[in-house]
């Protein structure tokens, strides 16, 4: 027997923590007998003076075999998952025009822009040349823009019907997933959500006095606050999920240095949604990161707990087990714009120069071969910080896009930036959390 190398301690007052990056499992012993598995090499020895922790250790994959090679099983899902899994994800942009103006988004609005019938037609062709060439265990059609909802009865909605049916008569699951503003939510909306089995991506920016100042309606510069509290309210109480066992909506909350002062606000006025059914993501807004100091770590850990006291879910980064770094770097992936143009990234504006295929009217697509061999022909984690990485198997190195950019591995596109707080104080969080949520169980 031997230690997995994806083992972390972490010392805390009391007891110490295990974690697992590989089994995503944690573990509390006294110090003593975590010392202790940490310095053994004799497990016999170990098993004799701890069996009851032994045991347990095995059982969460922080003691395994000597013949097993965790790394070789990552390698060997990233690869599967990228030549072909079994599940298929669509990105479709009805729109690249929103309702809203957000300081901070990086998208370029596109006035006026919808899907047309024929390209409408075009990516159903697809996903059925898709479905009908291989059988997915599952898929799922996400929705981006712009604001997607926008003509949700002529484009997202029909689309939606029309794929489902055809999918389901093939025997695979089927999905949708929208990144949404919200503000054109309303209880005939969700009526007619609730047939395509939905998720969502819902944002607020903190409090209603700071959220009403970023997220306005480009008509009348008015705020949303209220209207997205509403619609979360409503979408959290009637949709529940059966494409997985997460909760329908991610509340995502964009911070910068002033928006985690006053978090109470926002966990007041969403009294009445169904925690059960919603899930809190921090992300720092992009523009900001270079800002964070003592306070704002601090500030980050206080609303974690403050949500987590509230009897919420948290997540924060882009930690999870995971077979890829991201789904741009798989064959299964791809993003339809409203124009029918193919793209691979939904994290840079789609234009000419991200452009990387086209749809044709019968749903070929036609990709360009060099860019997306540029992209998928080398494993994302293949360099030595990333494979000798304790958090490999929750991060997989950096997205592709980001290493065709760059050229090179380097710090600053390492995950671990991507969080305000140490890793260790992410894992304290996320152990008090599952603790938490196992003992309300």
């Amino acid at each position: 027997m031997k230690h997995s190398k994806y083992n972390i301690l972490i010392p805390t007052n009391g007891f110490c923590i295990i974690y697992n990056s590989f089994t995503d499992k944690f573990i509390g012993l006294s110090h003593k007998i975590a010392n202790d598995f940490n310095d053994t090499n004799d497990f016999d020895a170990f098993h004799d003076r701890y069996e009851t922790a032994y045991e347990k250790l095995k059982s969460l994959g922080m003691i395994i075999d000597d013949t097993t090679d965790e790394l070789s099983l990552i390698k060997a899902d990233y690869d599967s998952t990228v030549k072909g899994g079994d599940n298929l994800y669509i990105m479709i942009y009805p729109t690249q025009d929103c309702n809203l103006k957000c300081w901070y988004c990086y998208e370029s609005h596109v006035a006026n822009s919808l899907m047309s019938p024929k390209v409408m037609q075009a990516t159903y062709n697809a996903v059925k040349k898709k479905l009908e060439a291989k059988h997915y265990e599952s898929l799922l059609i996400g929705f981006f823009g712009g604001e997607p909802l926008t003509n949700f009865y002529d484009i997202a909605y029909p689309l939606s019907v029309k794929i489902k049916q055809f999918a389901e008569n093939n025997g695979t699951k089927f999905s949708t997933f929208f990144v949404t503003n919200a503000s054109l939510i309303n209880k005939g909306m969700v009526e007619k959500l609730k047939d395509i089995n939905p998720l969502f991506q819902i944002t607020f920016d903190g409090t209603k006095e700071k959220h009403d100042t970023v997220r306005i309606w480009k008509k009348d510069n008015k705020g949303t606050y209220e209207t997205i509290i509403n619609a979360v309210k409503i979408i959290s109480n009637s949709i529940y999920s059966t494409f997985t066992d997460d909760p329908t909506i991610t509340i995502r909350i964009n911070y910068d240095n002033q928006t985690l002062k006053n978090i109470d606000g926002l966990i007041a006025d969403l009294e009445g949604v169904n925690k059960d059914n919603v899930i809190i993501h921090f992300e720092r807004v992009w523009q900001t990161r270079n800002l964070v100091d003592d306070e704002q770590r601090e500030l980050l850990i206080n609303a974690f707990r403050k949500f987590i006291n509230a009897g919420y879910t948290i997540k924060h980064g882009v930690f999870k087990r995971k077979k890829v770094s991201c789904p741009s770097d798989t064959y299964d992936f791809m993003i339809v714009n409203y124009d029918g143009k193919l793209y691979k990234c939904n994290g840079r504006t789609l234009t000419p120069e991200t452009n990387e295929g086209v749809l044709t009217d019968d749903g070929t697509i036609k990709w360009d071969e060099n860019k997306l061999r540029k992209r998928l022909e080398k494993p994302t984690f293949d360099n030595p910080r990333c494979l000798n990485c304790k958090i490999l198997p929750l991060c997989l190195g950096p997205c592709s896009q980001k290493l065709m950019e760059s050229g090179h591995i380097c710090d600053n596109i390492c995950s671990l930036k991507s969080i305000d707080i140490s890793f260790e104080d992410y894992l304290k969080m996320e152990f008090e959390m599952r603790y938490i949520l196992q003992k309300s169980e």
